[in-house]
């Protein structure tokens, strides 16, 4: 007999595969959170992508319903085409709006409007080397002073080290002394603002260690690029 098999599907993973069997144990609440989990977090880069549009567009939010409805015409927009209108999955998406915290919606608002006011540059490649590098969600450098933003849509609590990381790669790929720079990170998530001013004490120890595991890299790979 010949398998009767999906092109569509060769090479995908499936959310709920054979290979990662602990969803035979769910009960329909565990099923549902998993789904839910997923697409928020897909949601979340939806989210990014339109507050960098308005950021760079120098647009202040006003209330959270305005961001509901101009990220649901963002997904319409982006998943939307003339022959066969709004896909599965934008609509998928579009439906699981209704599962995004209104804290979400109110920590986008405060960041966005903190970004225009600080004139942030959106979407910022660091990169030290092929081995250390990531892109950053808002950067400002004025010469003297460091400010790096970054959003969390997601319930994880985040760790201030992610933003110092950036920072860190920022002050390496440009050859910038932490002793004459002074440095702001911030993480908003959760309707809260996690601030640090990290200084050359606390910065030279993670760029040491950045160049360091570095050389380490270049030396596993044989200096391969």
């Amino acid at each position: 007999m010949g398998l009767n098999e999906n092109s569509k599907l060769k090479g995908q993973h499936a959310l709920f595969s054979p290979s990662q069997p602990a969803w035979l144990n769910y009960d329909d609440d565990e099923f549902v959170n998993k789904l839910t989990g997923k697409y928020r977090s897909n949601l979340g880069t939806e989210i990014h992508e339109w507050s960098a549009v308005q950021i760079n567009l120098g647009h202040k939010v006003t209330s959270l319903r305005e961001i509901y409805k101009d990220v649901e015409t963002h997904i319409y927009e982006k998943y939307s085409s003339a022959e066969y209108g709004l896909s599965s999955y934008g609509r998928t998406l579009i439906f699981n709006m209704k599962y995004v915290p209104e804290e979400t919606f109110s920590t986008v608002k405060s960041y966005i409007n903190d970004c225009v006011v600080s004139k942030m540059e959106t979407e910022v490649l660091v990169d030290f080397s092929e081995n250390f590098f990531g892109t950053a969600d808002a950067v400002r450098f004025d010469g003297k002073h460091l400010m790096i933003f970054d959003l969390k849509t997601g319930a994880t609590p985040a760790k201030i080290e992610q933003p110092v990381i950036y920072a860190c790669l920022y002050l390496l790929k440009y050859r910038l002394d932490p002793k004459e720079v002074s440095v702001e990170v911030r993480i908003y998530q959760s309707n809260d603002i996690l601030r640090a001013t990290p200084d050359a004490n606390e910065l030279i120890p993670v760029m040491n260690k950045i160049i360091h595991f570095d050389n380490i890299m270049n030396e596993f790979t044989g200096g391969a690029k």
